[in-house]
Protein backbone atom coordinates (compact mmCIF):
# COMPACT_ATOMS: atom_id res chain seq x y z
CA UNK A 1 0.00 0.00 0.00
CA UNK A 2 1.37 3.40 -0.96
CA UNK A 3 0.22 6.48 0.92
CA UNK A 4 -0.06 9.84 -0.79
CA UNK A 5 -0.27 13.17 0.97
CA UNK A 6 -1.83 16.40 -0.18
CA UNK A 7 0.03 19.65 0.08
CA UNK A 8 3.60 20.02 -1.00
CA UNK A 9 5.36 18.59 -3.98
CA UNK A 10 6.06 14.87 -4.12
CA UNK A 11 9.67 15.89 -4.87
CA UNK A 12 9.90 17.14 -1.28
CA UNK A 13 8.98 13.74 0.14
CA UNK A 14 11.31 10.83 0.77
CA UNK A 15 10.10 7.26 0.37
CA UNK A 16 10.38 4.91 3.33
CA UNK A 17 9.64 1.18 3.45
CA UNK A 18 8.32 0.26 6.88
CA UNK A 19 9.14 -3.41 7.52
CA UNK A 20 8.26 -3.78 11.22
CA UNK A 21 6.58 -1.75 13.94
CA UNK A 22 5.97 -2.36 17.64
CA UNK A 23 3.19 -0.26 19.12
CA UNK A 24 2.58 0.64 22.75
CA UNK A 25 -0.51 -1.44 23.40
CA UNK A 26 -0.24 -0.67 27.13
CA UNK A 27 -1.45 2.79 26.19
CA UNK A 28 -4.81 1.39 25.12
CA UNK A 29 -7.67 3.04 26.97
CA UNK A 30 -10.71 1.10 25.86
CA UNK A 31 -13.70 0.97 28.20
CA UNK A 32 -14.78 -2.26 26.55
CA UNK A 33 -11.57 -4.06 27.54
CA UNK A 34 -8.34 -4.95 25.74
CA UNK A 35 -8.06 -4.67 21.99
CA UNK A 36 -8.58 -7.95 20.16
CA UNK A 37 -5.43 -9.57 18.71
CA UNK A 38 -6.92 -9.60 15.19
CA UNK A 39 -7.54 -5.85 15.38
CA UNK A 40 -3.96 -5.32 16.58
CA UNK A 41 -2.69 -7.31 13.57
CA UNK A 42 -4.82 -5.17 11.24
CA UNK A 43 -3.47 -1.95 12.78
CA UNK A 44 0.13 -3.15 12.38
CA UNK A 45 -0.59 -4.27 8.80
CA UNK A 46 -1.92 -0.80 7.98
CA UNK A 47 1.44 0.67 9.06
CA UNK A 48 3.64 -1.61 6.94
CA UNK A 49 4.69 -0.79 3.39
CA UNK A 50 5.72 2.35 1.54
CA UNK A 51 5.27 5.77 3.14
CA UNK A 52 6.09 9.25 1.90
CA UNK A 53 7.40 11.69 4.49
CA UNK A 54 9.58 14.79 4.71
CA UNK A 55 11.79 13.32 7.45
CA UNK A 56 12.09 10.46 9.93
CA UNK A 57 10.17 12.52 12.51
CA UNK A 58 7.40 13.15 9.99
CA UNK A 59 7.27 9.40 9.23
CA UNK A 60 6.95 8.55 12.93
CA UNK A 61 4.22 11.18 13.42
CA UNK A 62 2.24 9.85 10.44
CA UNK A 63 2.58 6.25 11.58
CA UNK A 64 1.50 7.10 15.12
CA UNK A 65 -1.48 9.07 13.79
CA UNK A 66 -2.49 6.17 11.54
CA UNK A 67 -2.15 3.55 14.26
CA UNK A 68 -3.61 5.64 17.06
CA UNK A 69 -0.85 4.43 19.39
CA UNK A 70 2.66 5.48 20.32
CA UNK A 71 5.50 3.63 18.61
CA UNK A 72 7.85 1.58 20.79
CA UNK A 73 10.15 0.50 17.95
CA UNK A 74 10.29 0.86 14.20
CA UNK A 75 12.22 -0.79 11.38
CA UNK A 76 12.31 0.86 7.98
CA UNK A 77 14.50 1.43 4.97
CA UNK A 78 14.98 4.63 3.04
CA UNK A 79 14.23 4.01 -0.64
CA UNK A 80 16.43 6.01 -2.99
CA UNK A 81 14.50 7.86 -5.72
Amino acid sequence: MVREYSGGSMNEFKTYLVTAIDLDWDDELDEEGPIDEDIKKDIVSDCLGEWFAYSEDHLIDDLSDTAGFCIKSLEYKFIMP
